[in-house]
C-alpha cells in the first residue's frame, strides 16, 4: 500500500464544509485507507487550516501500489483556479501528520448495560468481581465494557498489513 498526502479544495456551501477532490485522478473506490483529514480536530482547524487563509486542506489516503500512479498524477492538476497536490509519503511522515490530525486515544463504552450494572454495585458499595474490574479496565481489550480506541499507529499498521 502506498500512502499519499494530497491537497484538496475546501469550500463552504450552505453553511457546511464541502471538499472537492482532483477527479478523475482521485477515485474514492480505490482508497484502501482513509482519507484522514487535516481538519479532523477543532484545534488543528483553527491553528493550521484556517490560519493559512486559504481554501485548502490536506488529506492522507492509502491506495494499492498499482493505483498510486493514478493518484499521484493529481500533483499540479488545476481546476477552477485551484492547484491540487499529491505526494507519496512514508510511514513516519504519515504518523507525524496522523497523530496530530486525529488526536490521542480515547475511552469508549462498548457494553453500556455491563458498565451501568458495575456502577450500581459501586454505588451500593458492593465488592467488584474480577470480571467487573476487567470490564472497566480500558487497557483490557478482551472484555467488553470500557475500552481504549485504537491509536492512529495501530489503525495504520492494521491497514498496511491488510493491504
Amino acid at each position: 500500500m502506498k500512502l499519499i498526502k494530497m491537497r484538496i479544495n475546501r469550500t463552504r456551501q450552505a453553511g457546511a464544509t464541502h471538499y472537492e477532490y482532483p477527479t478523475p485522478h482521485y477515485d474514492p473506490y480505490k482508497v484502501k485507507y482513509g482519507p484522514i483529514y487535516e481538519g479532523g480536530l477543532k484545534e488543528v482547524v483553527e491553528s493550521d487550516v484556517l490560519s493559512r487563509n486559504a481554501d485548502d486542506e490536506f488529506i492522507i489516503v492509502g491506495v494499492a501500489d498499482g493505483d498510486a500512479a493514478q493518484f499521484l498524477v493529481a500533483d499540479g492538476y488545476v481546476r477552477n483556479g485551484f492547484t491540487y497536490t499529491a505526494e507519496e509519503i512514508d510511514r513516519a511522515k504519515t504518523l507525524e501528520h496522523g497523530n496530530k490530525w486525529t488526536g490521542p486515544q480515547t475511552e469508549k463504552i462498548t457494553d453500556q448495560d455491563k458498565v451501568l450494572k458495575i456502577l450500581v454495585k459501586v454505588a451500593k458499595k458492593e465488592v467488584l468481581t474480577k470480571e467487573d474490574e476487567d470490564a472497566i479496565d480500558p487497557d483490557n481489550k478482551d472484555v467488553s465494557g470500557i475500552v481504549k480506541t485504537k491509536s492512529f499507529e495501530e489503525g495504520l499498521d492494521e491497514a498496511i498489513a491488510a493491504n
